[in-house]
């Protein structure tokens, strides 16, 4: 009995990752060494993001149009554009990063890594 239960939860849990992985929004932002870690049409973003960043480059400021749910273009390091999470604070965002106003979003923040 008490096997059986292990084994419905683990299940339940794995469905549940596969689930959130399958919408691509929540895995931007995840930390990674290499673009195979990352969910399919994201890669892995190692300059300028410490411990990595999956994403995928952008080339509309602001917008969400490239960006997967949750996320938007935003400059990251530089010139480079990628879509990153949106926050309300830092605690919203991984450690080393900040979360900053987005300049042609309506007030929206994204995580960008601290300077």
């Amino acid at each position: 009995m008490m096997l059986r239960r292990v084994t419905m939860i683990r299940a339940l849990t794995a469905f549940a990752l596969l689930s959130l992985m399958a919408c691509g929004g929540p895995s931007v932002g995840m930390p990674c060494a290499t673009t195979s870690e990352c969910v399919p049409g994201l890669a892995c973003s190692t300059s300028n993001a410490p411990a990595g960043f999956c994403s995928r480059g952008c080339a509309e400021l602001g917008s969400a149009n490239e960006c997967p749910g949750g996320t938007r273009c935003t400059y990251f390091g530089g010139t480079t554009q990628i879509c990153s999470p949106l926050c309300n604070s830092a605690g919203d965002c991984r450690v080393n990063y900040d979360c900053v106003d987005l300049t042609g979003s309506g007030g929206k923040k994204t995580c960008v890594p601290a300077r």
